[in-house]
């Protein structure tokens, strides 16, 4: 199999568990970091699978690196490649296939673990995995639902959860998180602690109680959509 690409925006926001994953399922990975100044890949061709993660950044700020892995995913849709968003990697693909991202609705900010819905029935295959179950959240935007995707998830702070579109899927959430990249997230921004006020906020505190309990289940959730997205790549080949 030709190696996934991965894209990973900022220190600590990279693959986390989808690493783990990839290890044990033998999916080959070459990552970059083009906010190191590591060049990109010219073309995607060379490759199964486009993966990206989250990032402070918005889509919408049109940072070099990341415009140029835009570009890369526009390459992998009408290549039909399939690609993998979490969180900011999601609002991109979002936008290659043509929809906007803006600031989150109906909550100015979605930062700790809650629970995301099914929309309607008839995509379990995506959807069961969650069952109403708590899944990690850090963002203040989110992206309108493209046209001629599913949408797929939902909960009561964020209207646009996860879609999927053919065989690519973005999620506004974080199931590639690890224990260590939540206390690193929670040292690192003052966003928390500024905004704790919104029921939509968790304190620090909040988001690390049970943490090993929740990432565990994260995980679980991890690996069946993960398993779900990775069998496009052998259909692909």
């Amino acid at each position: 199999m030709k190696p996934i690409a991965v894209f990973q925006h900022s220190p600590g926001t990279g693959p986390g568990h989808f690493i783990e994953y990839a290890a044990r399922a033998g999916l080959p990975l070459h990552i970059y970091c083009g906010f190191l100044g590591e060049p990109l890949p010219a073309s995607i061709s060379g490759f199964s699978g486009l993966v990206s993660f989250g990032g402070p950044m918005s889509v919408n700020h049109r940072l070099g690196f990341i415009e140029q892995e835009a570009r890369l995913m526009d390459e992998a849709l009408r290549r039909e490649i399939p690609v993998l968003g979490h969180c900011l990697g999601s609002q991109l693909l979002a936008r290659a296939l043509g929809a906007t991202v803006e600031a989150n609705r109906p909550a100015p900010w979605e930062l700790g673990w809650f629970p995301v819905h099914a929309v309607e029935s008839g995509h379990e295959e995506w959807t069961d995995a969650f069952n109403g179950q708590e899944v990690f959240h850090w963002h203040n935007e989110n992206f309108a639902l493209p046209q001629g995707a599913t949408h797929l998830l939902t909960n009561e702070n964020c209207t646009h959860q996860a879609f999927a579109c053919g065989p690519h899927l973005g999620m506004q959430f974080h199931i590639e998180i690890t224990a260590a990249m939540i206390r690193d997230w929670c040292r690192r921004s003052d966003a928390p602690r500024e905004w704790q006020h919104l029921p939509t906020v968790q304190s620090v505190e909040a988001m690390q109680t049970d943490l090993q309990s929740r990432i565990s289940q994260s995980n679980r959730i991890a690996e069946r959509i993960y398993s779900r997205w990775s069998r496009s790549l052998y259909e692909k080949e």
